[in-house]
């Protein structure tokens, strides 16, 4: 039996985020050989019966399945040890047995790899903040990494992307679950440049509460750095960096307003003595240091520039009201039913996704036609990284 079939078999047998792979591996040196074992064998290697019971069972049914599935949509199985596999994950006690890959991985381990983070609620200041940042990072050669959640984490794949750059998005789902779902044309742009979407969730797994830790530590762990980009004390984004700190690795913060919330945490961080940074260039000369061989950095490729999108979403996130100094003029008058509803709840202010608009009896993807009726009729407008305004009139 082949080694990318024995590795997703193993896999499959214990939860994401579980060390006992890792331990098995080291002890077998193979994935063929792990799965060729028996209950003696397992034991006489350290292990007990409970530990192994999952491994006793040989069917391979469910694992043909999922390596099926793969060849049929285009998806790689990274295994631990494939020359692919970022090496900086060797060091987790924890990391993936199998990375689910969807575009052109690049090579991590001869590239500057640098994970950003940061708040799905973001502000106008830390959306321009995250593209730029991530723009420059990827135009000097970097790999930048992000977990494709709404807010900063998709501001940085696109800012990477909009420099012409390489881009990394680690998912706390399936690799073939749209999650969010106002984030498909990012994965396939994403897809198609150069780029990639990798997961050790197995494919049709849902996102769960469970799952988004354990992937913020592969995010922290397969990168020389991270950088905090928006984060409110409490979020996703501080336990990324905490994962950093723990991991060894360098952490990077953005210093942001102390009157705005969602830079309570960069700041926070800075009080305990994380390095602030203004630019790309205060991280990449911190990473020099440290790194001396780090290959890959090279001079800005293309000249930074705020993409038309992305500098009408900031203006709409600021309802319009900072540049205009109007105020917002409801058109629901012009509605009925259902989309004035809509309408009407995202006129009361930011909404963040297309769930917080369900009402009663409404399906998401009832709701998302909705949203693309309103959207296409110069109602609303959609953020990149997720949400929905009220058009100013």
């Amino acid at each position: 039996m082949g080694d990318i079939l024995s590795a997703v078999w193993l896999a499959s047998k214990y939860k994401a985020g579980h060390t006992l792979p890792k331990r098995l591996f080291d002890a077998f040196g193979s994935f063929e050989n792990i799965y060729l074992g028996q209950a003696d064998d397992y034991t006489e290697a350290g292990f007990t019966i409970s530990e192994v019971s999952p491994l006793l069972g040989k069917s391979t049914d469910y694992a043909k399945g999922v390596c099926e599935f793969c060849a049929n949509t285009k998806t790689d199985i990274i295994t631990y040890g494939d020359d692919r596999y970022p090496r900086a994950l060797y060091d987790m006690p924890d990391c993936p047995m199998v990375l689910f890959c969807r575009g052109d991985l690049p090579d991590m381990n001869k590239r500057t790899c640098i994970t950003m983070v940061g708040t799905r609620d973001m502000s106008p200041d830390g959306a321009l903040i995250a593209h730029r940042i991530a723009f420059e990072a990827a135009s000097r050669g970097a790999v930048v990494v992000s977990g494709f959640a709404r807010g900063i984490d998709s501001i940085v794949h696109i800012g990477a992307l909009d420099g012409d750059g390489s881009t990394v998005a680690v998912l706390g789902c399936g690799i073939d679950v749209e999650y969010p779902l106002e984030n498909v044309p990012l994965k396939e742009r994403i897809i198609k440049s150069n780029s990639a979407v990798i997961t050790q969730f197995f494919p049709t797994e849902e996102p769960k509460n469970t799952n988004f830790p354990i992937r913020n530590k592969v995010m922290s762990a397969i990168s020389h750095c991270t950088a905090v980009i928006e984060a409110p004390i409490g979020s996703g984004a501080l336990l990324t960096a905490h994962h950093a700190i723990k991991q060894g690795k360098k952490v990077y913060t953005v210093p942001g307003s102390v009157m705005h919330p969602t830079f309570e945490g960069n700041n926070y961080l800075i009080k305990e003595g994380i390095g602030a940074v203004l630019d790309v260039q205060d991280i990449l000369q911190g990473l020099s240091v440290m790194f001396p061989d780090t290959q890959g950095i090279r001079k800005m490729q293309k000249e930074y520039f705020i993409p038309p999108e992305l500098a009408k979403a900031v203006n709409d996130m600021s309802g319009g009201r900072t540049r205009k100094n109007t105020p917002t003029v409801s058109r629901a008058d012009e509605l009925d039913g259902i989309y004035r509803e809509i309408y009407e709840k995202i006129l009361k202010g930011d909404v963040h996704n297309a769930e917080e608009l369900i009402s009663d009896g409404m399906t998401l993807g009832k709701t998302l036609y909705v949203l693309t009726q309103l959207e296409a009729e110069g109602f609303i407008n959609v953020i990149p990284g997720g949400g929905y305004t009220v058009k100013n009139t």
